[in-house]
């Protein structure tokens, strides 16, 4: 089966456009879900940080598993602490380095002479510890318990969470050995920590630092924090999974659609590039023995495709000039040979009306005659197809019966038929059409006496003569051998012999070579009526020639008439 050029163009086209659209899609789309994950994961490592901050802030021991939630003294609880100098001592050192006495003590002012003493002030009492001194908030100490309170995400994270995510973020900080420190209620119950670190999506692109997780819409992001501590953040990206499912839609949509009219693109840029291709088939079609003229036109034809075309013009030239030497050769040979034959058969004519010709003489005479009237009737059907071929055949067009012309002819060929032991059957309907009756005899002299010459001992020949719609059908069909299958796209051409060796017998017993022309010049005095013929045939069953004549307009009119 032949491959369609066309298909394979549109195949790799379709293909090669799929790979690229999917390849394009698939990169825009996952960079735009790297893009919006990092996002999320900027975020999250932000509040992160901010509960980071306030655990610095708190004392080690808040995040020891094992000291958590005991009494401390108020020296450990404010241990590790800058102290800062009370307000007494303040005064005193300020009052010590700024006073005027003899002796003054430079590193507190405690030796202060008595004759100033009587002046002063007496010392008001020491501060409170840190502990015990009343907050800005109504008596609240500013310790720990103030640090613990502002374990919370920041406002900002919250609130765009609530409007786009429709849900609460929530985070956990889990101390070294696992337990909860401190979280919000939304956060899971059990909270299990990644393998490592994620390896798709690389927050910020500093590197696969924080542990990631994503369970459904949900993404966790595990921070480390002081003291062995864990800082949970999770959040949902239900908002950011629609957005990328839309623009996973939208991209797949694209592609298709690109993807189509692309297809249809290709095809009609395919449909017009092979329609040069289509144009040079069909005008090369017109190249044939009757059209030795016919040329493709260049300048319909596609620049690549040029050189093509001019090399099968200068190809449909050389073999019309072949053509048409091998039509001058076929009319000349023949024009110059009959009169060396005309001769010679004069001659022989002559030399056989001598009395005292001996019987062998006689033989060899009649033996030549025969000869040079084989010759004869060959140059003058060399002459009728060299004629035909140039278009040139005289035809003497007249009002013709075909029924009546092959009735003639069968009559003519009844000693033939006798002599095979042949039964002929006529079904000739009168019909009219305009051709050369002469010719028209031919035909039908030619296509009978094949089907008698080539039939078995009592076989039959059915001939019939009848209209079907516009044409006047000639048929003839025999019993006979049949024509291999083979044979049969070659037998109108000329000089061709199924086989060779096959010879005829006259009605004297005299052994007749086939020439091979008879088929080829039927042919062409049907073409040249503007007929057709056709054959078919089954082996060893016979064969059937069906010539079909276009009705000429006056028999046509008629035909109708009788119709209606």
């Amino acid at each position: 089966m032949a491959k369609s050029l066309r298909n394979r163009i549109l195949i790799w086209h379709l293909v090669t456009l799929a790979c690229v659209s999917l390849t394009l899609s698939a990169t825009f789309y996952f960079s735009l879900q790297r893009s919006r994950y990092r996002e999320i994961d900027a975020e999250m490592e932000g509040a992160a940080q901010s509960l980071i901050a306030i655990l610095k802030a708190l004392p080690p021991f808040e995040l020891d598993p094992a000291t958590r939630g005991m009494p401390r003294p108020p020296e450990d609880r404010m241990r590790g602490r800058p102290r800062r100098p009370s307000l007494g001592e303040g005064a005193q050192g300020a009052q010590g380095l700024g006073g005027r006495g003899e002796g003054n003590n430079i590193r507190g002012g405690l030796s202060t002479p008595q004759s100033q003493t009587t002046d002063l002030p007496p010392p008001s009492p020491p501060p409170p510890p840190m502990r015990d001194r009343p907050g800005p908030e109504g008596g609240r100490p500013r310790g720990p318990e103030h640090l613990m309170r502002s374990l919370v995400l920041p406002p900002t994270f919250l609130e765009r969470h609530r409007r786009f995510q429709q849900a609460e973020p929530y985070f956990a900080i889990l101390l070294h050995d696992g337990s909860r420190f401190a979280g919000t209620p939304q956060a899971p119950e059990t909270l299990v920590e990644p393998k490592g670190p994620a390896l798709t999506i690389r927050p910020l692109g500093l590197g696969s630092r924080f542990p990631i997780k994503q369970e459904g819409p949900w993404r966790e992001m595990w921070v480390a924090g002081p003291e062995g501590t864990k800082v949970v953040i999770g959040r949902s990206t239900k908002a950011e999974d629609n957005e990328l499912r839309g623009w996973l839609l939208t991209i797949f949509g694209f592609a298709l659609g690109s993807l189509l009219v692309s297809l249809v693109g290709a095809a009609w840029m395919s449909r017009n590039v092979l329609k040069s291709l289509d144009r040079i088939s069909l005008q090369a079609a017109k190249m044939s023995p009757d059209q030795l003229n016919a040329r493709i036109d260049l300048g319909g034809v596609d620049r690549e495709l040029q050189l093509l075309a001019q090399t099968l013009n200068q190809t449909f030239e050389r073999l019309g000039e072949a053509f048409q030497r091998q039509r001058r050769f076929t009319s000349d040979a023949s024009h110059e040979l009959r009169t060396p034959l005309s001769v010679i058969l004069g001659n022989l004519e002559l030399s056989l009306a001598d009395p005292d010709l001996n019987p062998q003489q006689q033989e060899s005479l009649e033996a030549a005659q025969r000869a040079a009237k084989r010759m004869q009737n060959l140059m003058e059907h060399l002459l009728v197809l060299a004629r035909a071929d140039a278009g040139k055949l005289d035809l003497r067009k007249e009002e013709v019966d075909l029924a009546q012309s092959v009735r003639d002819c069968c009559e003519l060929l009844q000693p033939l038929a006798l002599e095979k032991d042949v039964t002929i059957h006529l079904n000739l309907k009168p019909t009219r059409l305009r051709g050369d009756s002469r010719l028209l005899s031919q035909v039908a002299i030619n296509l009978v006496s094949n089907a008698i010459h080539y039939n078995r001992a009592g076989g039959e020949v059915w001939i019939s003569v009848e209209p079907e719609g516009n044409e006047q059908v000639l048929k003839v069909r025999d019993s006979g051998e049949g024509i291999p299958a083979t044979a049969l796209p070659h037998i109108f051409e000329r000089f061709y012999q199924i086989d060779p060796s096959r010879s005829r017998l006259s009605t004297q017993g005299t052994e007749i070579k086939s020439q091979g022309l008879g088929l080829a010049i039927t042919e062409s005095i049907v073409k040249s009526h503007g007929g057709s013929i056709s054959v078919t045939s089954d082996f060893g069953k016979g064969s059937e020639f069906v010539v079909r004549f276009p009705i000429s307009q006056g028999e046509q009119a008629k035909v109708g008439t009788a119709t209606s």
